[in-house]
């Protein structure tokens, strides 16, 4: 009975790992997706590096570009910031995203905003 326990759970473990080991990964590269604001669309390109877990990079926007601070990935879970500078006055925009497949699904807070964001892999 214990020999059947263990072969069990060896076996069960090398059906489950193999679906977390698809999970995360490296998400570098570009993208791009656009914010309808009352002005217009806004085109948004962000590009990361993931180094594990640990994200840089720029977002670029109707602000410039903005270099993305405190970034960090967990498995599929993106989350950075980044602060534009509103007459004078530094201003923080919230990012935390969910990758599915080559796109990122974002949620930004800007103050008491939220905004979504699908910014599609472009390389």
């Amino acid at each position: 009975m214990k020999n059947a326990m263990r072969t069990f759970i060896i076996l069960a473990l090398f059906c489950v790992l193999p679906a977390f080991a698809q999970r995360g990964g490296d998400h570098s590269g570009t993208y791009v997706g656009e914010v309808a604001t009352s002005s217009g669309k806004v085109t948004n390109t962000l590009v990361i590096k993931d180094v594990k877990g640990k994200v840089t990079g720029t977002l670029t926007n109707q602000y410039g570009t903005l270099p993305l601070i405190d970034g960090a990935m967990d498995l599929d879970d993106l989350f950075f910031v980044v602060v534009v500078d509103d007459d004078g006055h530094p201003f923080r925009m919230v990012y935390r995203g969910r990758i599915f497949d080559n796109e990122f699904q974002f949620r930004i807070e800007a103050g008491e905003r939220r905004i979504d964001l699908i910014a599609k892999k472009i390389s």
